[in-house]
């Protein structure tokens, strides 16, 4: 029984710096995302679904809920957004 407790603890231990990577929080309708590395948040509305349609087909990927995706999947994509503004657009 010790072995599985310590076992789980560490397992936890483990897994929550990658599950802090990106946060998910609410903002009115569209989900929010915090965006660790580059330390903003990002409002998920239906112009970033639009970007990220783009960030998906010129990267070949399936498409795959945003938030579905691992913490490494969410950065390689916030990476591209930060290099791939809307026009006229400066926060991303």
């Amino acid at each position: 029984m010790r072995r599985f407790l310590i076992a789980t603890t560490l397992g936890a231990a483990l897994l929550i710096p990658g599950a802090m990577t990106v946060q998910t929080l609410q903002a009115d309708d569209h989900p929010k995302y915090r965006d660790i590395d580059r330390d903003d948040d990002h409002v998920w509305t239906e112009k970033e679904e639009k970007a990220y349609q783009k960030y998906l087909k010129e990267h070949r990927k399936a498409h795959k809920k945003f938030d579905k995706l691992n913490s490494k999947e969410q950065k390689e994509y916030w990476e591209w957004r930060h290099k791939h503004p809307d026009d006229g657009d400066h926060n991303h």
